[in-house]
């Protein structure tokens, strides 16, 4: 990973306005997250991501989203951001799982309700 795909993933994330519907948005995190995950070159897990990606697509891009939301994912993403630019590998770590368990419990609580009854 160079300094151009950091830059590639900085303009996603500033793309990423609160005034966009939450299609849009939804959108531009999947890019985000889609690019960051092939710098990896690991094309065989990329696909596994992309299929479970797809199980929980309709819940994610429904779901209600206020501008607290929209902050705290551009927090998230810069913090990703920041540990690539510092090479810092656990804080990477740390981040990404950080974002993706905030994203499950917000399905959970969005329709907790009507799944887990």
């Amino acid at each position: 990973m160079d300094e151009q795909d950091i830059v590639k993933l900085e303009s996603i994330l500033s793309e990423m306005d609160p005034e966009l519907n939450l299609h849009e948005l939804y959108h531009l995190d999947r890019h985000f997250h889609s690019q960051l995950y092939g710098y990896s070159r690991l094309s065989h897990l990329c696909l596994v991501v992309d299929k479970l990606m797809e199980s929980v697509d309709i819940f994610l891009i429904n779901r209600p989203r206020g501008s607290k939301y929209l902050i705290q994912m551009q927090a998230q993403h810069n913090q990703i951001i920041d540990a690539l630019k510092n090479k810092d590998e656990t804080m990477l770590k740390k981040s990404l799982k950080h974002n993706i368990k905030h994203g499950l419990r917000l399905i959970k609580k969005a329709y907790g309700p009507y799944i887990y009854r």
